[in-house]
């Protein structure tokens, strides 16, 4: 509107001063197709919009050119300023706008040589005219004006565009944090979900290891055992590569003895190995330091994913590991380890994503070698946390070399304790623990292990009992073991009373079945001391407890012992979503059997396990008679909470029931529960009908473990 309202004094001037009126009235209709314009193009972008003005009020000023030739200075500021103002919008237009001016310059002055174009007027006459002069100053100061316009809009619209590319930045970066927080959450939850019956797993194949066995039982034991720990070593992958995209995993630094990881590395390989027609070389070479300092644990997490991939993909033929010093610098060395191999090698194409997480160098070898296609990832991420590298030699059919370069510093040997920090389930004879547990079965497999260790253990079932205990006899124990999550008052809350209100100094250790970084911090800042992760790894265990107990004769300390697996005590359920493990896709009429199984109640694994105690076999019948009784009465509360509106009280108690009942061998009960435990939890809600639905099949499926649990007491010895 502006420009058109420019274009008609304009041209009513110039048409006056020149005696050509039809170019008033060409103008005029410029000015009409210009609000036109701005009128009923509104959706048009503000570019297209701004440039159509622009070319607009350009060729309002072209017949000027025409007319009053080279000499009409208002001419010159109509044509350069919609060329310098279009060149805020489009460079292409102003380009053309430009080339156009040149254009009708050289047609002009041609017309003016040839005299095909003559003035309309005196221009001299024209030149000393008072309002001439005014117009004159009056247009110069509008197209001014125009380009301080022009100008001002590009800001407010660069300024907008930019707030509209933060908001959206923001957006971005928040849902990137509510995913890292979901996935974190994720693996909490689902480490604890695992890690919990693979304490069960793992602890009962120790103690079966430990009584009397004939060669078979012991046999199938061990391969218990052995699956249990694969198991757990492809969850603790899972979660190392977590925790180093999070940029939460730290290093620990220790001393140690090269030659002895070596060896190390030899007994855990070996078996492997022997199983088919390798050659299993160590070689260090001279000049290598014997003692070194730096993360132990991490540096042979590496060398054992990198020995197990070239034993793996190799049948016959050799596998090597060779150490060498590649120069040293006072204290710091720089290392270089190669593990080759005679296997069967990969190809460029294979090389490129080798290194890219949840991948393998062929996706027909997941199937054929097995693996969660996360060791190299974690390898290269840890050997660049230490400041290293790492790359890689391969030829199809002929075999790999992968290199690793690392500094490191030198050790000595003064600096050594860990028995490189291994307590080869050392004995505790005399010693007194406080174990604070609230799931019997828990207590159990803890109690069995420690016990048979030669520990005198007493135990209570949650926070607030070990408090008043400790009040009452605060020189009785050595240490206590604590467990996280406990009703009345859970685990941090009575390692602050135990520091802040009685005063003891007393070792306290968390156990707990998670395995986040959070959940260090928590513990440290409550007053524990250390923390011991679940499932328990028995050498591990011993070895964090003799950091912190008394001289026993013939113990060693191990004051660099391997520092234990990070934990956590969030809730073991995470929130359902759709597309994840939702009841949204269960049918609520299905018989919930689960491989196969139809068995509903079979308690004889853990009356095995407590077989050589009177006292534990009488323990898990009491509670086995307890759960006929109050089971059905917690699930009568659980639909009341859940009809009342409050749901998130009827999951945690569901998560509860189905934790003991299924620990206490009633497996259906506890898959069927946990569907409806989802189905409560779910975001966004899910149908009223459904979830109604899963409590009367949850419902039945209680009373008919009830039902065989009574008939099992029945015939129980």
């Amino acid at each position: 509107v502006l420009v058109a309202l420019l274009i008609v004094p304009f041209s009513l001037a110039r048409a006056l001063f020149t005696g050509w009126i039809p170019l008033y009235f060409i103008n005029i209709a410029n000015g009409l197709s210009v609000i036109l314009a701005s009128f009923f193009l509104s959706r048009m972008s503000l570019r297209l919009k701004s440039n159509y003005l622009l070319v607009s009020l350009w060729a309002a000023g072209v017949p000027g050119l025409l007319t009053l030739g080279m000499s009409a200075p208002s001419i010159w500021w109509l044509v350069l300023s919609c060329i310098i103002a279009s060149s805020l919008y489009s460079v292409r237009v102003a380009l053309a706008l430009t080339l156009l001016t040149l254009l009708t310059i050289a047609l002009t002055g041609l017309a003016f040589i040839k005299h095909w174009l003559t003035p309309g007027i005196d221009l001299q006459a024209y030149q000393l005219q008072p309002l001439a002069w005014i117009i004159l100053m009056i247009m110069i100061g509008s197209f001014i004006l125009i380009d301080l316009l022009a100008i001002s809009s590009y800001n407010r619209a660069f300024a907008h565009v930019l707030e509209v590319r933060m908001q959206e930045l923001v957006q971005a970066r928040q849902l990137a944090d509510s995913a890292n927080q979901s996935k974190s959450d994720f693996l909490a939850n689902m480490s604890h979900e695992i890690r919990t019956p693979m304490n069960a797993v793992l602890g009962i194949a120790h103690l079966l290891g430990n009584s009397t066995l004939d060669a078979s039982q012991r046999k199938y034991v061990s391969m218990i055992s052995d699956s249990g720990h694969s198991l757990l070593s492809i969850l603790n992958d899972i979660l190392d590569f977590s925790k180093i995209e999070a940029g939460r995993m730290e290093l620990a630094p220790t001393a140690f003895r090269l030659s002895d990881m070596v060896q190390a590395l030899s007994g855990i390989l070996r078996t492997s190995a022997s199983n088919k027609d390798l050659n299993l070389v160590f070689e260090i070479a001279p000049g290598v330091p014997a003692v070194l300092y730096g993360d132990a644990l991490r540096l042979q997490q590496i060398l054992v994913n990198l020995l197990g991939n070239a034993i793996k993909f190799t049948q016959h033929g050799q596998v090597k590991l060779n150490v060498m010093l590649l120069e040293q610098q006072g204290e710091t060395v720089k290392l270089k380890i190669t593990v080759e191999d005679s296997g069967i090698g990969m190809s460029a194409e294979q090389l490129g994503r080798l290194f890219v997480a949840f991948s393998q160098a062929d996706a027909s070898t997941t199937r054929r070698f097995g693996g969660s296609g996360l060791g190299l990832t974690i390898c290269k991420r840890l050997v660049e946390l230490m400041q290293g590298s790492i790359s890689v030699r391969s030829q199809v059919g002929i075999g790999s070399e992968f290199c690793v370069t690392l500094p490191l510093e030198t050790g000595s040997e003064s600096a050594l304790a860990h028995d490189s920090g291994r307590a080869h389930k050392q004995r505790i004879d005399g010693i007194r623990l406080l174990l604070v547990e609230d799931n019997q079965v828990n207590q159990i497999v803890a109690r069995g292990m420690l016990e048979q260790a030669g520990a005198t253990v007493e135990v209570v079932e949650d926070g607030l009992q070990c408090v008043n205990h400790l009040r009452n006899y605060p020189q009785r124990y050595d240490l206590v073991l604590m467990d996280i999550q406990m009703p009345v008052m859970d685990g941090f809350a009575a390692t602050r009373a135990i520091r802040d209100e009685l005063q003891l100094s007393l070792p306290v250790l968390a156990m707990t079945a998670g395995v986040m970084e959070s959940e260090r911090e928590r513990c440290l800042e409550s007053g524990m001391n250390d923390f011991i992760a679940k499932p328990i790894n028995i050498e591990l265990m011993f070895s964090t407890l003799l950091r912190y107990l008394p001289a026993l004769p013939g113990a060693s300390q191990p004051d660099n012992a391997p520092a234990p697996v990070t934990a956590t005590s969030t809730d073991d359920v995470t929130n359902a979503r759709p597309g994840a493990d939702t009841p949204a896709q269960i049918s609520p009429t299905s018989e919930h059997t689960h491989d196969g199984d139809s068995v509903i109640f079979d308690p004889s694994e853990l009356m095995a396990m407590a077989s050589g105690s009177p006292e534990h076999q009488a323990i898990l019948l009491g509670v086995i008679k307890k759960m006929t009784i109050t089971a059905p009465q917690q699930m009568q509360q659980a639909q009341e909470h859940w009809q009342q509106g409050r749901g998130q009280d009827a999951a945690r108690l569901l998560h509860t029931m189905r934790g003991s009942i299924g620990s206490l061998g009633a497996q259906r009960f506890a898959n069927i529960a946990k569907e409806l435990e989802l189905a409560i939890r779910a975001t966004p809600p899910l149908p009223p009908e459904l979830i109604g639905s899963l409590f009367e099949s949850t419902h039945n499926q209680l009373q008919a473990t009830v039902s065989q649990a009574q008939t099992w007491l029945e015939q129980a010895p």
